[in-house]
């Protein structure tokens, strides 16, 4: 089957990383995929295209956009990642010319917008749209829900994944990488990976302020923040601002460089404030702590929470004294424990790869395809 596959965003973006894998995955299973995201992008042989934030940039690119849809019009389906305004345009183009599509829904996007209007845009394109588009899928049942209450004719799960393989604790040499960071051995470091976007880090100052509470109490907890993003120099300025001398940047990270950096973590963070963007949301950094056996602390929300809650170290209410006071006690425990190995310590690597690696989004995928073979017939 010849596959095109549209991704709006660029690779500093954590949808782009679902995106991706599921380009690899149809790949896989024997499909010609022909993908286009935005750059800056650092998979230099597939279609890249142009597209500045501003409202001639956007233009520009949905222009660029809809030529390479009419190219590709020979495609057997067109796969759109986000219900966002910038596909709009694009899924008329395509209803016009009769091509059979579906669109990937990862968030309700219209949560984490820089503005008021986009915020507006995104909504209405959320809540009018699912009830136009004949097949649709997301990876939680959560927001599948949301969408058959949008009237969205067709939703299929599609679910979020990780590479086990890559994301393998064992692969990785943990002293060699906190060398190059300026860890020690024996430091305890907390582990943050994220995307510095109005969606990623949007709970990023509440961490920060937790951990400026803990060097006032002179507890040498390290933060590793591993990311990067529009709004990095922003959550830069605030550390600076708190006075904080523990904080790690790591900078942009490839995909595939992310466990080695991972494994340097004895604990990973996730925060995520009650709210329908979060709700409706499936985290992909928890896959990636639990792949890499890494012990987790936050709070969880909606369908990740669902999924996930019992595997939490620690739950923790998205407050930055709570967050405080519970890093304090685990830096307490494993003070007292010492350098605790973590393979094979809690039994969240094997979790994953029963029901979140690779394989089960091509089983899903799959079961989307034989659809689309039917309803071309």
């Amino acid at each position: 089957m010849n596959i095109l596959v549209f991704n709006t965003l660029a690779e500093t973006f954590g949808s782009t990383v679902r995106c991706r894998l599921m380009v690899r995955c149809l790949r896989e299973m024997g499909h010609q995929v022909f993908y286009s995201e935005a750059r800056p992008s650092s998979q230099t042989h597939e279609i890249l295209i142009d597209q500045h934030d501003s409202l001639w940039g956007y233009l520009g690119s949905t222009w660029t956009r809809r030529a390479v849809l009419k190219k590709h019009a020979f495609c057997d389906l067109i796969i759109f990642s986000k219900l966002n305004p910038l596909i709009v345009p694009l899924l008329h183009q395509a209803a016009r010319m009769r091509l059979t599509y579906l669109v990937d829904w990862d968030d309700l996007d219209s949560w984490f917008q820089t503005s008021i209007l986009r915020s507006w845009l995104t909504r209405m394109v959320e809540t009018r749209w699912p009830a136009k588009i004949p097949l649709l899928t997301t990876h939680n049942d959560e927001l599948k829900r949301y969408a058959e209450e949008l009237r969205c004719s067709r939703v299929f799960l599609v679910p979020q994944v990780v590479d086990t393989e890559l994301f393998n604790p064992a692969r990785y040499d943990r002293n060699e990488t906190r060398s190059r960071l300026g860890i020690k051995p024996d430091q305890p470091c907390v582990g943050l990976s994220l995307t510095f976007t109005q969606g990623g880090a949007r709970d990023l100052g509440l961490v920060l302020k937790a951990f400026s509470r803990l060097e006032a109490e002179h507890i040498p907890l390290s933060l590793l923040i591993i990311g990067d993003g529009p709004h990095k120099k922003f959550y830069q300025q605030l550390a600076m601002s708190l006075g904080l001398t523990r904080v790690i940047w790591s900078g942009w990270v490839p995909w595939q460089d992310m466990p080695r950096f991972l494994n340097v973590c004895d604990l990973g963070l996730i925060m995520m404030r009650d709210d329908p963007g979060n709700h409706y949301r499936f985290s992909l950094k928890i896959l990636e702590y639990m792949s890499m056996n890494i012990p987790i602390l936050g709070h969880l929300t909606g369908a990740t929470a669902t999924a996930f809650d019992r595997f939490l170290t620690e739950s923790v209410r998205p407050d930055e004294r709570a967050l405080a006071e519970a890093l304090e006690r685990w830096y307490k425990r494993f003070c007292n424990q010492g350098t605790p190995s973590r393979e094979g310590a809690t039994g969240t690597r094997a979790e994953i790869s029963r029901h979140y690696g690779l394989m089960a989004m091509k089983e899903a995928l799959q079961l989307v395809l034989d659809h689309v073979v039917n309803i071309r017939k």
